[in-house]
């Protein structure tokens, strides 16, 4: 947890394809909500070539709390699920929403 430490890597994708450059550096504690309670976690912070970028918060012990990469986040708590269940349901209906928009389902009635 030194904010002038950084770590320099190459990332073996998948196994298969090797991203070279990476870094992972430290980016100080920061106050995050969750629900009523705000926690003081630790950010760290992955960039290179070929990635998008990942957020990884860790709690005073050392442990993963939260990941971030950008388009998908990764809540590590056994109650995230009740928690956000209203808001996987809105997503779900506005994802839906949007495919009926745009990609309708289409059924042949033969007016060809």
């Amino acid at each position: 947890f030194e904010e002038s430490v950084e770590h320099r890597f190459d990332l073996l994708d998948n196994l298969t394809a090797r991203k070279a450059d990476h870094t992972l550096r430290y980016d100080g504690a920061h106050e995050v909500r969750f629900g009523p309670d705000t926690r003081r976690l630790h950010r760290f912070v992955q960039t290179g070539h070929g990635a998008l970028p990942f957020e990884y918060w860790l709690d005073a012990d050392h442990r993963l709390v939260l990941v971030i990469s950008e388009y998908r986040v990764y809540v590590l708590d056994p109650g995230a699920a009740e928690t956000f269940a209203g808001a996987q349901e809105s997503q779900g209906a506005r994802y839906e929403r949007i495919r009926q928009r745009y990609a309708p389902d289409t059924e042949d009635d033969g007016d060809e």
